[in-house]
């Protein structure tokens, strides 16, 4: 019988027994070391046996209602569930990471699966609320610079380590000695940009800093919604790890890919400028130790000759494609 409604049914609890059921072919088609679990507790999990040649490169995510746990020496990772009201949703994480599996070789499970438990851990942890607009118009802004400026230039990889901006990072990208801020203009009124930090701006040693300004407008005829952007981003990574990788990264941003997104976006032009000295700017540095966190606008249409025709860091190239 498939395991589709409770893949547990049939596990009794016992005070000295770990019962284990294997995954089966219908979830499982390639017969990965997959089981589920029922410990001494009555809490239900599922266990992942993995390859001991594979590297432990990454660790394992802790989040609410769930206990996660790895036996190194057995070469096994385990869910367990422990808030039983978050059964349904406990359910929906191992199905889907059990789907996810599939898609990688069995050398790359213990990697997948963690990657795949970071981005439900990511939004279990936050409230699952959907994105305002200005939100919206700030992840399709870094979509479009991933687009148009890193694919084109470096490998998927060194693309998605250096979106920095979901890790709280202090610009949105940084890669080799050049950082990104994005940033989205309505289209409507006078060109300008709101920086959100003292920090944004700021320049360090042997760095340069572009600030990358996308316009973009609201449309009911024609665009594409946040969702639109963020599947063709994704179609755009060929490795399954890359694009769980990417699936990280957006929910960290509070991107879960359930939310129904109806409003429409259509991009306009891209504009560049170089941050250097003479740009108009606030930093920690112009400002009194005193003043705590400031927020303010920048008038981009006098800032004609820090603009650039094309962010220009070719010569990184070679040595992050590797």
């Amino acid at each position: 019988m498939p395991q589709t409604s409770d893949p547990w049914k049939g596990m009794h609890r016992s005070i000295s027994t770990r019962y284990m059921r294997d995954v089966d072919d219908g979830l499982n088609p390639r017969h990965l070391n997959l089981r589920w679990t029922r410990n001494s507790r009555n809490e239900v999990g599922l266990e992942l046996g993995y390859s001991s040649l594979e590297k432990r490169l990454m660790e394992l995510p802790r989040f609410r209602g769930v206990r996660t746990s790895e036996d190194a020496s057995n070469c096994t990772i385990n869910l367990e569930l422990t808030d039983p009201e978050m059964s349904d949703a406990f359910l929906d994480v191992c199905k889907d990471i059990i789907e996810q599996l599939q898609r990688v070789s069995p050398e790359s499970s213990r990697h997948a699966f963690i990657l795949r438990l970071q981005r439900w851990a990511f939004l279990f942890n936050s409230v699952s609320n959907k994105m305002s607009r200005i939100v919206q118009q700030g992840l399709i802004g870094e979509l479009q610079c991933l687009r148009k400026v890193l694919l084109p230039r470096y490998s998927p990889a060194a693309v998605l380590a250096s979106w920095i901006g979901p890790d709280n990072g202090v610009h949105d990208f940084t890669v080799g000695s050049f950082d990104i801020e994005v940033k989205t203009h309505s289209g409507a009124g006078v060109l300008k940009v709101i920086i959100s930090s003292l920090d944004q701006l700021a320049l360090t040693d042997e760095r340069l800093l572009y600030l990358y300004v996308v316009n973009m407008v609201m449309s009911q005829d024609s665009g594409q919604t946040l969702t639109q952007f963020v599947d063709e981003i994704r179609d755009l990574f060929e490795s399954p790890l890359d694009q769980m990788v990417f699936d990280s990264k957006l929910a960290e941003l509070g991107y879960s890919g359930t939310e129904q997104y109806t409003e429409k976006w259509r991009l306009g032009p891209t504009r560049v400028y170089r941050v250097e000295d003479g740009f108009p700017r606030l930093t920690r540095g112009m400002v009194d130790s005193a003043i705590g966190e400031v927020r303010y606008s920048v008038d981009l249409t006098n800032c004609d000759e820090f603009e650039v025709p094309s962010i220009e860091f070719e010569p990184e190239r070679q040595a992050h494609n590797g």
